[in-house]
């Protein structure tokens, strides 16, 4: 009875007419302790106003009742009781002088908590907000045209002011629990739906819309991803709203399911609300909190019952189905206006038919500079497209290039001008839609299939130039023709691979803790969860350890090894530290050359050092005598080689 009340309205109900008429006994004492009576009451059941008329008249004729008031508007029962309909039977306002004053007046006359009505009202909550952006004030008379559209608006209203909705949320023949469904949709205004599906006992299922919201869009202009984004939201908070009141029904533990039309939104919303900014993380972090993002699936626009609130209905166009029966998916049918036709001049001849209009592919036509950058470009448009939700950073594969190619050649395709087509090419579609030429060459069974029957594009479009344009870069032979078209852009034939040399302690096991470390950084750069970052830190530490203990053990060894002579250590520390410890000599046929340039070498640095002696003692101090034997005009050639007899007479000579 808590959750029951509103105000001093007690709205409750029962299933069963014997549970019904004992909770008329119950809260009727219950209220009367505190010195309250419940009157007024009002019920759908037949059975049951037989009891409870039978109760009242009791009272009545004990003398409870002493007042003409209290026995006003007892138990009441019509066929009208069982529906919801407005109070108001007519909504009047001004019609000759409208204001904006009077426009929300009028629209403020019909009360929907429900939004049963949205998709007729929201068309005149647009025009309202049109109404306040073209800056009228209060009692300003509307212009003609606008006065015509709010004449037509009021009529809207009161044509809604017949309508008629069943209260019931459960019919008598449900079997089991409801499955609660959810539809959000987004444009001009943000919409939200929630329904409650029965199945029933012949199999069919019975269809109660429980409540509906639509909010006009904002004036300020947002992008479609956060439109959506705010319709989802707005399911969300709405679904909360509902759960609350179904607490008193049978449908508390139903299963429920959610429909959109966004699939960025769908993806957005299973996505940590960490990883986006301010405005996506909050209202992404208010709709994990309040559904179970699971629950969410994708639905077209065409059978979204959400999309009705987009583009509005008129009343008259309202259908009106028996619930019983199985719902029908109606899908919305567009008229498309005819194509206008081209007029070309008599002066000029058309060379093709215009082409399809693909924004895509001729901002490629226009910046990619060959074919085979603009076939790349064009696969990673396709893969993004096709694979949204799940990211790939693996090379474009040839399979890619393929289907990116088929479709420019497609597109290619329908600016030919089959009128034009010489007949001796013996044109025809193949497998895939292209046309190709079936000539001489497809019974030569040693070529492939793609020369045997070579496609055929209209000369002069954008991209046949610059498939003739890539092959001119892709034959050598051209070199020159290359050069004198675009030297700078020329393709680069040789390739220079740098080898970046390691030391001699970097072992196998510090590599592969390396790509470990790289590969847990990325992934906590991706999530910013505490428990990736203790993972990457653990991983960064591992590698630290293990350059140090390598930088130590190395070091440790090649001082041992060499530690035995001074100069084998000294030459193992120079060739350590990169420095080439051997002795280089100038190349010379003549040996003779040689030996007469290390002379001179020598000659020339005696005088250096007795020049630096002289100036550091004075010019008077002679410290070392001239010597006679250096003579500039000798060369070392000039002396007499002397054999192995001469040197053994030279020193038995010397000897005596």
């Amino acid at each position: 009875m808590r959750e029951s009340f509103h105000v001093d309205y007690l709205v409750t109900g029962e299933d069963d007419t014997t549970k019904a008429f004992s909770l008329y006994g119950k809260s009727k004492d219950r209220v009367a302790r505190g010195g309250f009576k419940l009157r007024k009451w009002m019920t759908n059941d037949k059975m049951l106003k037989g009891l409870t008329d039978a109760e009242e008249n009791h009272e009545t004729a004990s003398g409870s009742v002493t007042s003409e008031e209290e026995t006003y508007a007892k138990f009441t029962l019509d066929s009208e009781i069982s529906k919801s309909r407005p109070k108001k039977s007519e909504i009047v306002a001004g019609l000759t002088n409208l204001s904006k004053r009077g426009c929300l007046a009028t629209i403020a006359q019909l009360w929907d908590p429900m939004g049963l009505i949205a998709p007729c009202t929201i068309e005149l909550r647009i025009d309202l907000q049109e109404l306040w952006s073209a800056g009228y004030s209060w009692d300003e008379i509307l212009h003609e045209e606008i006065h015509a559209k709010w004449i037509r608006n009021i009529q809207i209203l009161n044509q809604l002011l017949t309508y008629e909705f069943d209260k019931k949320l459960k019919p008598d023949n449900a079997v089991d629990l409801p499955v609660i469904h959810g539809f959000c949709n987004g444009d001009k205004a943000n919409r939200a739906i929630i329904f409650l599906t029965w199945k029933l006992t012949n199999s069919n299922y019975f269809c109660v819309p429980l409540m509906v919201k639509a909010f006009v869009a904002p004036l300020k202009k947002k992008s479609i991803t956060r439109m959506e984004l705010m319709e989802c939201l707005a399911l969300s908070r709405l679904y909360s709203t509902s759960k609350e009141a179904l607490k008193c029904s049978e449908s508390t533990g139903a299963k429920t399911m959610f429909w959109m039309d966004s699939q960025t939104v769908l993806a957005c919303i299973k996505t940590p609300p960490k990883r986006f900014k301010l405005f996506v993380s909050v209202r992404v972090a208010e709709i994990q909190e309040s559904l179970d993002t699971q629950a969410f699936k994708y639905i077209t626009s065409d059978v979204n019952p959400a999309d009705v609130l987009t583009r509005g209905i008129p009343p008259e166009e309202r259908v009106d189905e028996e619930p019983s029966k199985e719902i029908k998916s109606n899908k919305k049918t567009t008229k498309c206006k005819e194509p206008t036709p081209c007029t070309v001049s008599s002066g000029e001849s058309p060379k093709f038919r215009q082409p399809t209009d693909n924004p895509t592919l001729q901002h490629l036509m226009k910046t990619c500079s060959t074919f085979v950058k603009a076939r790349k470009n064009l696969a990673y448009v396709l893969r993004f497209i096709n694979n949204a939700r799940k990211k790939e950073t693996r090379p474009i594969s040839p399979g890619e290039l393929k289907k990116s190619e088929i479709q420019m050649f497609k597109w290619c395709k329908g600016t030919i001008n089959m009128d034009t087509v010489d007949q001796k090419l013996t044109s025809k579609p193949d497998k895939q839609g292209l046309l190709c030429a079936y000539g001489r060459l497809k019974n030569i069974r040693t070529l492939p299939n793609e020369i045997q029957n070579p496609l055929i594009l209209p000369k002069g479009q954008q991209m046949a130039d610059l498939l003739t344009f890539t092959e001119i870069w892709l034959n050598e032979e051209d070199a020159a023709v290359r050069a004198e078209l675009c030297p700078n852009d020329a393709p680069v034939k040789t390739k220079t691979v740098m080898s970046r040399p390691t030391v001699p302690r970097y072992r196998e096991d510090i590599h592969n803790a390396k790509i470990l470390h790289r590969k847990a950084e990325g992934k906590w750069r991706k999530t910013r969860s505490d428990t990736d970052l203790q993972i990457f830190k653990k991983r960064r530490n591992h590698v630290i350890y293990l350059l140090n203990e390598a930088k130590r053990k190395f070091f440790t060894s090649f001082v041992e090894e060499n530690s035995s002579d001074q100069g084998r250590q000294f030459h193992a520390s120079k060739r350590l530290l990169g420095k080439n410890d051997s002795l280089l000599f100038p190349d010379y046929e003549d040996k003779s050359l040689l030996v007469d340039d290390i002379g001179r070498s020598f000659g020339h640095k005696i005088v250096r050092i007795r020049d630096y002696i002289d100036t550091i003692a004075g010019k008077n101090v002679e410290v070392i005598p001239e010597d006679p034997v250096v003579d500039d005009a000798r060369a070392l050639s000039s002396f007499k080689p002397l054999s192995g007899n001469d040197i053994l007479d030279l020193i038995r000579r010397s000897s005596k």
